[in-house]
């Protein structure tokens, strides 16, 4: 970024607006018929020092998240797991996550109302979770994970219930 200082009030201006406004000074006077590839250049610069063009989007979501359920204020967290696995070369890394309440300790399991799985990876080349059974209204859950061809995948899985 340049900052400049104008006369009036101080904004600052981008490079590319202060670059666009030089080349559109110097080229303003180009003869079209004499000169139809310095216009043509011209109209090249104009179009790429678009903000349009050249900015990309503020927030790209390229993670793979899923949710499923509905969570109301009476809800908590039931559990939360990290789940990761490297990536093999050439080869899709898949696997089963089973999340299982019922224990001698615990005689009576919360029901699950959602299940949040965040993809860590947010370039793009995280993996995949689908639901295979259970899930919300249940107390048990199993999540196929899987990864893209040639990477592994990083997930955070939280459940809540009540």
């Amino acid at each position: 970024m340049l900052g400049l200082v104008s006369p009036k009030a101080s904004q600052k201006f981008h490079l590319s607006r202060f670059f666009y406004l030089y080349i559109l000074n110097n080229f303003i006077k180009i003869s079209v018929k004499e000169n139809m590839h310095k216009f043509l250049l011209l109209i090249c610069i104009v179009m790429g020092l678009s903000e349009n063009v050249l900015v990309e989007p503020a927030t790209v979501l390229d993670s793979h998240n899923a949710i499923w359920g509905a969570r109301s204020s009476r809800d908590v967290l039931i559990k939360r797991e990290i789940v990761k696995e490297t990536f093999k070369p050439l080869r899709i890394v898949s696997s089963d996550y089973e999340f299982r309440q019922k224990t001698d300790r615990n005689p009576y399991p919360r029901t699950i109302t959602q299940i949040v799985v965040t993809d860590l990876y947010t370039d793009g080349d995280g993996g995949y979770a689908t639901l295979k059974s259970g899930g919300p209204g249940m107390d048990f859950a199993v999540i196929h994970l899987k990864s893209q061809r040639g990477h592994g995948y990083h997930f955070t899985i939280d459940f809540y219930g009540q």
